[in-house]
């Protein structure tokens, strides 16, 4: 229990997750601060929220509250989307196993993600059936197992000595 008991106490005072495609952020807010958000948004702009406070829950009930790992299939299955289509995440980064990383031939295959990796490719899943894109979707696994996931862009610092 202690991945649902942890996610549980990171989402107490942050429970809802925005997505906003016009400025590219996603963030975990509190109620206070998505209904504000909700109500200061331009009309038309592309915001998509979700209550994940209330994902966990489900998740849990359908999952279970315990420290199970899950294989690329089960993911698949909690994503509700195609396997292709999930085991293109994995290799673009969008969901990542903390467990036991791809490795061998048939890369993906023998993968185990954690309870909290399921349950944000569940919420991964959920966005992705509402049209968000991946850029925005890779953002999302790190808000909920607590690891940062690399910058995929380095800045050079490039010097001159022109005046």
């Amino acid at each position: 229990m202690p991945h649902y008991d942890r996610l549980k106490k990171s989402l107490r005072h942050r429970s809802h997750l925005i997505i906003n495609g016009a400025t590219g952020k996603v963030s975990l807010v509190n109620e206070k601060a998505t209904f504000r958000t909700m109500n200061e948004t331009i009309p038309f702009q592309s915001q998509v929220v979700m209550n994940a406070s209330s994902a966990l829950e489900t998740f849990a009930q359908l999952n279970g509250r315990d420290d199970r790992n899950f294989t690329l299939r089960e993911i698949t299955s909690i994503t509700g989307q195609p396997y292709s289509q999930v085991y293109g995440w994995l290799l673009e980064k969008v969901i990542w196993p903390s467990v036991r990383p791809p490795s061998g031939s048939g890369r993906g295959k023998d993968s185990l993600f954690s309870w909290d990796d399921a349950f944000a490719a569940g919420v991964i899943g959920s966005f992705r059936r509402n049209g968000v894109g991946l850029y925005l979707l890779r953002q999302i696994q790190p808000l909920f197992n607590g690891k940062k996931q690399e910058k995929r862009t380095r800045r050079k610092v490039v010097t001159s000595d022109r005046s």
